[in-house]
């Protein structure tokens, strides 16, 4: 069964957007009023906060104190590398003294056993021998000192790697405070950019609710939803501006309860839309809301449509013929159906004779009639 069903409906704009500012502020510039067209990214106001672009300025110059703290940082790296460096080859120098010192103390005293013989013998002097042992004791006190010298090179060395990693870490430490910093900058920037409002598609504005000086604060929800849709929440604060999309628009038809199962997306649909020159047009249902309005039963069908040099207004009336289709259904013509009181029938060839038969019927399409149940 393909019927027409013909339902007055309206029309709005495909997008209508209420624009709130991101931050609070005071208006020191407002660049569009009513019936002005806009871009994409167009600035159409801007809000003057000075506290926040100081703050931005200050975390800027953070910033770049922070990298030449990395900087720093990184070149004390390399000064303690160095001090490292210097200090393994102190140890170095220190276990050649040792070697040195260790031979001397060998020579010493090979020299100081000879004389000490001697000196038994009476060959030499009491002196000589006393000399002799003088210079093994000085060479072993140079050879201790020599192995103190290692070890105080080596626990210098210890301190020299210590102060490496210390510096290491504080490289960390500062670009991980650079990161930090270099975050809260970018979140002052994305802050101090919301100054300027800007257009969020091409359209046109609606609505201003701005002038210089007002104190512009953010709020919660869409006011301009409220038409279209009861359930949305109210605000009390009005939007700086209402702008809409005029390079197509929506066409709203509430079709019956009855008809509402014979149409879904990409029904055929012819649009009349008198205020534009009887403008008529053949498209499809571009959506519907599926569910039925609980109030007036009916559902919410949706047309887009394009909309060239913005001729068709939001809240225009039209008309649209909406081509319902039921298939596979049971049918029977609708001349072979009659109505007795409130009980619809039809005649039902039995055994060579017509036998009354009450039916419980639905749409029609001007031919045949749907029928939905048959009453025994």
């Amino acid at each position: 069964i393909v019927r027409q069903s013909g339902q007055p409906g309206y029309i709005e704009a495909y997008e209508q957007t209420s624009i709130y500012p991101k931050i609070a502020g005071f208006i020191d510039d407002w660049k569009v009023d009513i019936g002005d067209m806009i871009t994409k990214d167009m600035a159409i106001a801007h809000l003057d906060v000075p506290d926040l672009v100081a703050d931005y300025e200050e975390k800027k110059a953070e910033v770049e104190f922070d990298e030449v703290r990395i900087k720093v940082a990184e070149q004390l790296v390399k000064v303690a590398e160095e001090n490292l460096k210097t200090a393994a080859a102190q140890i170095e120098e220190a276990k050649a003294n040792l070697g040195k010192n260790k031979a001397e103390v060998e020579r010493w005293t090979a020299d100081y056993k000879r004389i000490s013989a001697l000196a038994k013998d009476k060959a030499v002097d009491a002196n000589v021998e006393d000399e002799s042992r003088k210079r093994m004791q000085a060479s072993i006190a140079s050879q201790q000192a020599a192995e103190a010298g290692i070890t105080v090179a080596d626990a210098t060395k210890a301190a020299r790697k210590a102060d490496v990693d210390k510096a290491k870490v504080d490289v960390d430490a500062a670009r991980a405070r650079a990161k930090v910093t270099r975050a809260t900058e970018k979140r002052l920037a994305a802050m101090v950019g919301y100054t300027t409002i800007r257009a969020p598609y091409n359209g046109i504005v609606v609505t201003r609710n701005v002038n210089t000086g007002d104190f512009a604060q953010p709020a919660a929800g869409d006011p301009s939803a409220q038409r279209n849709n009861p359930a949305a929440s109210r605000v009390n604060s009005n939007p700086l501006y209402v702008v809409a999309r005029m390079d197509k628009v929506r066409i709203f038809l509430d079709v019956p309860e009855m008809e509402a199962n014979g149409i879904r997306p990409g029904s055929k649909t012819h649009v009349k839309i008198e205020a534009v020159d009887n403008m008529e047009l053949s498209t499809t249902v571009t959506r519907t809301s599926w569910a039925l309005n609980a109030k007036s039963r009916t559902l919410r069908a949706e047309i887009d449509i394009p909309n060239p040099g913005g001729r068709i207004l939001p809240n225009m009336y039209a008309y649209g013929m909406v081509e319902l289709t039921r298939a596979d259904v049971w049918a029977i013509p609708l001349r072979a159906a009659f109505r007795v009181g409130n009980q619809d029938y039809c005649y039902l060839f039995e055994d060579g004779k017509a036998v009354q038969l009450p039916v419980q019927l639905c749409i029609d399409d001007g031919a045949w009639v749907e029928v939905t149940k048959k009453r025994v």
